[in-house]
């Protein structure tokens, strides 16, 4: 079932209530937090939008709260993730934060942190031994509102390319609900392309292009999907340059996706507040430390909904 569509004032309503609830108050430093702690932060793709949004979001609420923070990106790489936790196990960090990466690929950094007593907390790299919690915007639902619109417009009918990326927790579950969705649509043929390590808009550009090509006298309904925007977007300029009509859905609700959906080049989005999300997530840092090393806060979900330019206007001037 597609999410209904809700105003920005409601969403991001949202996700203040969800950082209230876990304790975190804007501009108030609570006196167990008035020593300075340092909080170790792993971007998993710093090259990500959603991710450099969220990463603003965690360091607004350290800063708030009086922490430092170490920040390392790993450029996609899982054995890099690893290392760092272990890099900021031996600096004694008070707390750790990983984004994206699926924590069940961190078991040798996890186990160092956990040996060491200090809380991981991910930010959608999904629950594990070692992670105290996991705050995400991804479930069930959202993976699949972009996958039925798109299912919907082609008349359930046509060819797709489908940018996949399986070391990021997020794009894995959404690939898994791209095979459950597209299991119903038998007259829908799938094309899946394994982003790289690194490069994921060049590499979505060009592979666009190619597909394109192959597809050139193909007169079916065509269409463009991504495991989150970046890809999705890059596939636009090759779309544009082919002459050709594509469908473009990706998720995260980038400002350039925003902008694209409202041009009329990319058809739709999940937009989530990444900076709320940020915050959410440093949140449960201070949750965890409150719980010591017993800590379990579960998956802590944070809304979204789906964007078309049915509903662009409420994000765009």
């Amino acid at each position: 079932m597609l999410a209904k569509n809700k105003n920005t004032r409601r969403m991001i309503s949202a996700c203040t209530a969800v950082i209230a609830a876990m304790g975190l108050s804007a501009g108030v430093t609570s006196q167990s937090q008035a020593t300075t702690k340092t909080l170790g932060l792993i971007i998993f793709n710093g090259q990500d939008t959603f991710s450099q949004l969220a990463e603003k979001g965690i360091l607004a609420a350290a800063k708030t709260n009086g922490w430092t923070v170490k920040t390392v990106d790993v450029a996609g790489s899982v054995d890099g993730a690893n290392s760092a936790i272990q890099n900021f196990v031996s600096a004694k960090v008070n707390a750790i934060i990983a984004t994206v990466v699926a924590s069940t690929s961190l078991k040798s950094g996890l186990a160092q942190a956990t040996k060491a007593g200090i809380p991981v907390v991910s930010q959608s790299g999904g629950l594990a031994p070692g992670i105290a919690g996991n705050v995400t915007s991804v479930n069930d639902v959202s993976n699949a509102a972009p996958l039925l619109d798109m299912a919907k417009v082609m008349g359930g009918k046509g060819r797709v390319l489908a940018f996949t990326f399986k070391p990021g927790l997020p794009c894995l579950l959404r690939e898994n609900t791209l095979d459950s969705v597209m299991s119903k649509y038998p007259n829908i043929t799938v094309t899946k392309s394994e982003l790289p390590s690194d490069g994921h808009a060049a590499y979505a550009a060009s592979t666009t292009a190619a597909w394109l090509q192959t597809n050139a006298s193909y007169s079916g309904n065509l269409a463009v999907w991504a495991c989150y925007d970046d890809p999705a977007v890059a596939a636009i300029s090759s779309i544009t340059a082919s002459g050709k009509k594509a469908f473009v859905y990706g998720y995260n609700g980038s400002a350039d996706a925003l902008a694209a959906i409202k041009a009329g080049t990319m058809k739709g989005t999940v937009f989530f507040d990444p900076i709320a999300t940020g915050k959410a997530t440093f949140a449960a840092v201070l949750t965890s430390l409150k719980a010591g090393k017993k800590a379990n806060l579960g998956t802590i979900a944070a809304p979204f909904t789906l964007i078309t330019s049915a509903n662009v206007a409420t994000l765009l001037p």
